[in-house]
């Protein structure tokens, strides 16, 4: 009920979310392109079903499940609003994708499933702009990474004389690397504590 709500009613809530639920109720393309068709397929297989909308209910359904978006891990309701998206013809080949933190109220164990649907929509011709401080996501991406992708991994250095963008085709070559510094420390922390203690 959130649009009709919305639209009715003064409410402190962005515009572009009243945008993006328009967007989502939309009904389905009438007939997808191959490229989009094989997007949808390969994005409910992710799902193990589809979103579906009744009113402006939305609904995670497949084989003997039948599931209101609310009672879904938040990694499932993003796969969802990418399926949900391609489906109504808003994300194609030839569109961009800006992504904050995908990695946000992500359970880990749904990462790799996020990745694959992120280089998904790479080679389905879409344009994706990620910015993460993941560690996960940015070693995931390099792993699932084939031949033919097209990685570039940018870091934003603040100096005296402004902000500078470094740029690598592979995560290791990027310096500085704020991300690696922190988990190599991090390893150091615990190796010492682990070790350390056991020699005392």
């Amino acid at each position: 009920g959130f649009a009709s709500t919305y639209d009715r009613v003064q409410m402190d809530v962005d515009s572009n979310v009243r945008h993006l639920v328009s967007q989502l109720l939309s009904p389905h393309q009438r007939e997808p392109d191959a490229a989009t068709s094989a997007l949808m397929t390969g994005l409910e297989m992710l799902l193990k079903g589809k979103a579906v909308t009744e009113g402006e209910r939305f609904y995670i359904v497949g084989p003997g499940r039948r599931t209101p978006i609310q009672l879904e891990a938040d990694g499932i309701k993003v796969l969802a609003t990418l399926e949900r998206l391609i489906s109504v013809g808003v994300l194609v080949p030839g569109t961009c994708l800006y992504w904050d933190e995908p990695e946000a109220h992500l359970n880990p164990s749904l990462m790799d499933e996020m990745i694959k649907a992120i280089l998904m929509l790479s080679r389905a011709g879409i344009q994706v702009f990620l910015a993460t401080h993941s560690y996960i996501i940015l070693k995931e991406l390099e792993v699932q990474a084939q031949a033919g992708d097209h990685l570039k991994f940018f870091a934003l250095e603040k100096t005296e004389d402004g902000t500078k963008v470094h740029e690598a085709s592979r995560y290791l070559d990027i310096a500085p690397n704020l991300i690696e510094a922190q988990y190599g420390s991090l390893l150091d922390r615990a190796f010492a504590k682990d070790f350390g203690d056991r020699e005392g």
